[in-house]
C-alpha cells in the first residue's frame, strides 16, 4: 500500500470518529450572537434591552403598565398580566418586635430555670461534702496540748543527750 491510500484511510476513519456536529441556534440571533428564548441582553449602544420572543424574534423589552405573557418580555422581569415594577419600601415595620420580646423572655426563662437546677445540684454536693463525720476510736486517749508539749520536750532533751554523748 502506498502512503496515499494510508493517509486516505486514516482521514476516513478520523472523519468517522469524530461527528461534525454543527451549532444551530435555538432561539434569536443577534450580531453573531445566539440568544436563548426568554433572555435578556442589554444593549450597552442604545441602553436599551432585547429579548428573544416565543415565535424566534427579537423584540425590545416593555415598560411599565403595557401588555405582556412572560416576565421575560418586561424591563422590570415582573408580568401580571402587564409590566409592573418593585416598589422598595424604607419603612421600617415594627410588626416583629413582639416575637423578638417574646424569644428573649422565653430564653430568659430558660436560663433562670437551668441555673436553678444547677445550684440545686450544687447545694446538694455541698451538704453532702461539708457534713461532718464522726470517727469513734476505741481505746485510744485524746492527747492534750499539754501532753504534745511535753512530748517535744522529752524528744528535744534526747537531741540534746545524743550530741554531748558523741563529744
Amino acid at each position: 500500500m502506498t502512503w496515499r491510500k494510508k493517509m486516505i484511510k486514516i482521514l476516513f476513519i478520523f472523519l468517522l470518529l469524530i461527528p461534525l456536529v454543527y451549532a444551530q441556534c435555538e432561539g434569536c440571533q443577534y450580531d453573531d450572537e445566539c440568544i436563548d428564548v426568554g433572555t435578556q441582553k442589554f444593549l450597552s449602544k442604545d441602553g436599551s434591552t432585547i429579548y428573544c420572543s416565543e415565535d424566534k424574534r427579537i423584540e425590545i423589552t416593555k415598560s411599565e403598565g403595557e401588555l405582556c405573557q412572560f416576565n421575560y418580555e418586561c424591563e422590570s422581569f415582573f408580568c401580571d398580566n402587564e409590566c409592573k415594577t418593585f416598589e422598595i419600601k424604607n419603612e421600617f415595620n415594627l410588626n416583629f418586635l413582639p416575637y423578638i420580646f417574646i424569644m428573649i423572655f422565653i430564653f430568659l426563662l430558660i436560663a433562670l430555670i437551668f441555673n436553678t437546677v444547677k445550684k440545686r445540684k450544687k447545694v446538694k454536693i455541698n451538704n453532702i461534702v461539708n457534713k461532718p463525720t464522726k470517727v469513734l476510736i476505741k481505746n485510744v486517749k485524746r492527747k492534750s496540748p499539754d501532753d504534745e508539749l511535753e512530748s517535744n520536750i522529752k524528744n528535744s532533751m534526747r537531741g540534746l543527750s545524743d550530741i554531748f554523748r558523741r563529744k
